[in-house]
C-alpha cells in the first residue's frame, strides 16, 4: 500500500498540488487520470521521489518515504518498478540487455540467475522470441511489453506506469492494459497507472483517482465513474469519448 497525506507542491510561485491525499491499494490496479497540466504527473513525481512535495507525507506500507533518509529512500527505491512512458529503452542495447540492465545496476544475483530472470521476464510478457533484437527492430507495443518486463525484472512490491498507452493503437493499449493489471494481481503489486486514456479507466480502473487543477476532486471505481455527478469529470470524460470516437472511425 502507498499513502499520500496532504501534498502540497509549487513551483516558481505556482501551486501545482493542493492537499492531495490518497490510498494506493495492493493488488490493485490504481489510476490517477485528468488532462495534462492538472498535476497528476506532478504527483507521480513525488511518489517515486524525483519531487520532494513542500508539504505532506508519503507512505510505502507505513514507511516514511519523503522525510526518510537517504539510505532509507534508497530501500524503499529497489522495491519500486517504473514503466516510463515513452518506453525508455535503450537503443543500442538488445531487448534482452534492456531487461538485463537493473539486474546488472542492483542485483547481486548470479550471471545465470540473471539470465533466467530475464528469460522468466520476458516470457511472461509474451517475448522470449525477441530477447536478440534491437528497440528499432520490434513494435511500439512489443517496445512498452519490454518496459514492462524491465519493471518488474527486480520483483517490485510497487509498480508504477506513467501514460502506459501513449502513442499505441486501441487493441494494443487494451492488451498493455490488460498485461499490466494481469501482473498486479499475480504478484499482488500496488500498481499506480498515470493515464488520461478512458479505455483504461473503464478497463482496469479498480481505484481511481481524478485531477483538476491540483486537487483530488473524486475518487471511486470504474463501476461507477459513469455515474459521477463531477462536472469537470463528466466534460473529461466526455472529451475523451470524441478523442476515441475520432480514433475508431479515422
Amino acid at each position: 500500500m502507498i499513502e499520500c497525506k496532504n501534498i502540497h507542491k509549487s513551483f516558481n510561485g505556482k501551486q501545482i498540488l493542493k492537499n492531495v491525499s490518497g490510498v494506493f491499494d495492493q493488488g490493485k490496479t490504481n489510476l490517477i487520470i485528468g488532462a495534462s497540466g492538472t498535476g497528476k504527473s506532478v504527483l507521480l513525481k513525488c511518489l517515486v521521489g524525483l519531487v520532494q512535495p513542500d508539504e505532506g507525507e508519503i507512505l510505502y506500507d507505513g514507511r516514511p518515504f519523503n522525510h526518510a533518509t537517504n539510505q532509507e529512500k534508497q530501500s524503499i527505491r529497489r522495491e519500486i518498478g517504473m514503466l516510463f512512458q515513452g518506453g525508455a529503452l535503450f537503443d543500442s542495447k538488445t531487448v534482452e540487455e534492456n531487461v538485463m540492465f537493473p539486474l546488472e545496476m542492483l542485483s547481486t544475483m548470479s550471471k545465470s540467475e540473471k539470465s533466467d530472470r530475464v528469460h522468466f521476464c520476458l516470457q511472461r510478457v509474451g517475448l522470449d522470441h525477441a530477447a536478440k533484437r534491437l528497440p528499432s527492430e520490434i513494435s511500439g507495443g512489443m517496445a512498452k511489453r519490454v518496459g514492462i518486463a524491465r519493471a518488474i525484472v527486480m520483483n517490485p512490491k510497487y509498480l508504477y506506469c506513467d501514460e502506459p498507452n501513449s502513442g499505441l493503437d486501441p487493441q494494443t493499449s487494451i492488451r498493455i492494459d490488460n498485461l499490466i493489471q494481469e501482473i498486479t494481481h499475480e504478484y499482488e503489486m500496488t500498481t499506480v497507472v498515470v493515464t488520461h486514456d478512458m479505455n483504461s479507466m473503464l478497463e482496469i480502473g479498480e481505484h481511481i483517482i481524478f485531477m483538476f487543477q491540483g486537487e483530488k476532486i473524486w475518487e471511486g471505481t470504474k463501476e461507477v465513474i459513469l455515474d459521477n455527478k463531477v462536472s469537470a469529470l463528466q466534460d473529461f470524460i466526455f472529451a475523451n469519448k470524441l478523442i476515441r470516437d475520432m480514433k475508431e472511425h479515422s
